[in-house]
């Protein structure tokens, strides 16, 4: 029994206002941070002094329980959370009101384990009502008028938050919601099925948004029981795709719920629109393992194979199967785009260089190119190759080569001395999709401005295919990063059709004879007279030229009887990282005034 004694006097009641207030105010702020819906709930259920908390979404089926005592949520407490369903159908009736069960009592012939206060969470709409359930043990003090109107406080403040995790047109969960629903279950298995209404867009274009927007609306009403089992969750991640979360079921299983999905969208009829389109959705489908493979690759390979649906024609299901040669291929661009974001977020891609020797003197100063590199949590290396074509396919070049300027300037800029003594050189690579943008090259430039680097160290290198592709705005940008003082290279030269009829037109400085002639330079003697004469073409033109893929000294050799100035490969050394190289070169000057050489 509880005996604390309560002050009922104004100033005590006065004091519990101004309480209330804090109360509401900290929990507001707590609420517009951006901490995950489980934090939100433990610090509700703290502020209440409860040993649990549960959020109820009835129409979703979302329950999330948090232990707010301890680390576990105790049995007593787990046993009435998982019957509050039937608690809360008794209290219908009641639905503008909290109501509390001390355990003690019995409400509608149920007497509870724990003490229990159950409190509604007006969310603005009737069609996805939410339930707030603050439990303490029998052991603890009963919930009080103060407590009761305190929960309902902190429910009024958790609906903002709410009305941001559900989807106000359909009902169902939001993709931030999702995230909620899916916040500290790391068991549980089944299958994820990715969910698409065919052509919409074409259906907005005809027939107006408004049309398109019920058509959506009608699909969302669908995803419940009896077509998804108990226990499924329903997110729309976007526009018309939803995410269908299936418990305890195969890939064979969900197919056949989707199937069935199918059917009977095929018989809705949309009332007042004459010769309406039949609807389909198209799916993809794959298992999860929660204690596995994290979720969200397990979406992207769902995402995967319902592209792979949609390309192959409309209403179609397809299954993901890690042996399948396309998925894999795919699958791996997909998961190197999400590895490159997470990678450029957490600032964990490294700069690494690539010297480029003179071939006739060795006297001659040494240049570098400026090679991206992701280290993964073992600390081994990514492959470049696989990085480049996730970028490539997500559009994400952009971002990189920002990301690659920024740092490259970052680190280059203390040193600028040492690099204007060396009169060393380093080459960064720009994607097509950069060097076509205005904008990339106003912050290029503006970069390069605030660097303070030497005129000439800075050499941008675009390929000969990217050059030839869009010459007007790549003319453009070339001709603004060269008048601010960058060198122009054209990588894989010689691979073009057109190689003599623009190169007149760009302002280069440089030629990278393409690793393909170079390979078989000793052997070939189409190799060698493709050589010859690109070294010709650079000599009227006054150009540098550089043979790639270097490795080993005949190669070498052959590229300095042609003429060619500089060779860049494994011969003349192995990629490193770009602080090292700055550091060595830094160390060397000091020691003896030497430039780096290789011997």
């Amino acid at each position: 029994m509880n005996t604390e004694t309560k002050d009922t006097s104004a100033t005590g009641r006065h004091e519990a206002d101004l309480a209330l207030m804090r109360l509401g105010h900290e929990l507001r702020r707590r609420v517009r941070d951006r901490a995950g819906l489980p934090d939100v709930l433990r610090e509700v259920g703290q502020r209440v002094q409860a040993d649990a908390a549960l959020l109820w979404m009835p129409c979703c089926a979302l329950r999330l329980p948090v232990a707010v005592k301890g680390t576990e949520v105790p049995v007593a407490i787990a046993a009435e959370f998982d019957t509050i369903a039937d608690r809360v159908i008794a209290l219908e009736e009641r639905k503008g009101q909290a109501a509390v069960v001390q355990g003690e009592e019995s409400v509608g012939g149920q007497r509870a384990a724990c003490r229990l206060l159950m409190v509604p969470v007006d969310t603005g709409s009737a069609r996805y009502p939410a339930w707030l359930v603050f439990a303490r043990e029998l052991t603890s003090p009963r919930f009080d008028t103060f407590a009761a109107v305190g929960g309902q406080v902190q429910s009024l403040r958790l609906a903002r938050r709410l009305m941001r995790e559900f989807d106000a047109d359909t009902g169902h969960l939001s993709r931030r919601g999702l995230r909620s629903a899916l916040a500290g279950r790391d068991r549980g298995c089944g299958a994820l099925i990715l969910a698409d209404l065919d052509g919409l867009r074409p259906l907005n274009h005809t027939r107006g948004v408004e049309v398109g927007d019920m058509v959506i609306a009608t699909f969302a009403r669908l995803l419940v029981k009896p077509l998804l089992p108990e226990g499924s969750l329903v997110a729309r991640i976007e526009g018309a795709k939803f995410l269908l979360m299936v418990p305890d079921v195969d890939g064979e299983q969900a197919a056949r719920i989707a199937m069935n999905l199918q059917t009977e969208l095929e018989q809705v009829e949309i009332k007042d629109q004459q010769d309406f389109p039949r609807l389909t959705v198209s799916c993809g489908i794959a298992e999860y393992a929660l204690a596995g493979e994290p979720i969200d690759r397990t979406i992207l390979s769902a995402d995967m194979v319902l592209r792979m649906a949609k390309d192959r024609g409309r209403s179609r299901i397809e299954i993901h199967q890690s042996n399948d040669a396309s998925v894999i291929r795919r699958k791996d661009e997909d998961f190197a785009a999400a590895d490159l974001r997470e990678a450029l977020r957490s600032n964990r891609l490294e700069l690494f260089t690539q010297p480029i020797v003179s071939l006739r003197d060795r006297k001659h100063p040494l240049g570098f190119e400026l090679l991206l590199r992701l280290r993964n949590e073992d600390g081994s290396m990514d492959d470049p190759g696989r990085l480049l074509a996730g970028a490539q396919r997500h559009q994400m070049l952009p971002l990189v080569d920002r990301y690659v300027v920024d740092k490259a300037f970052s680190i280059l800029a203390p040193h600028r001395e040492v690099l204007a003594r060396q009169r060393l050189t380093m080459a960064i690579n720009v994607s097509g999709q950069s060097i076509c943008d205005p904008e990339f090259a106003e912050h290029f430039t503006q970069q390069l401005k605030k660097s303070k680097l030497p005129q000439g160290c800075i050499v941008v290198e675009v390929t000969e295919q990217v050059a030839a592709g869009n010459l007007a705005k790549a003319g453009d940008a070339m001709r603004r990063l060269r008048a601010a003082g960058c060198g122009i290279a054209i990588d894989d030269f010689g691979t073009g059709a057109n190689s003599l009829a623009y190169i007149h037109q760009l302002p280069v400085t440089r030629l990278k004879i393409d690793g393909s002639f170079i390979r078989d330079i000793t052997t070939n003697k189409r190799s060698e007279a493709a050589v010859r004469t690109i070294v010709q073409l650079a000599r009227d033109f006054v150009l540098q030229t550089v043979g790639e893929y270097v490795e080993s000294k005949e190669q070498s050799e052959a590229l300095r009887r042609l003429g060619v100035d500089f060779g860049q490969g494994y011969l003349f050394g192995k990629p490193e990282p770009l602080d090292s190289t700055v550091a060595t070169l830094v160390e060397r000057e000091t020691a003896d005034g030497n430039i780096y050489n290789t011997g």
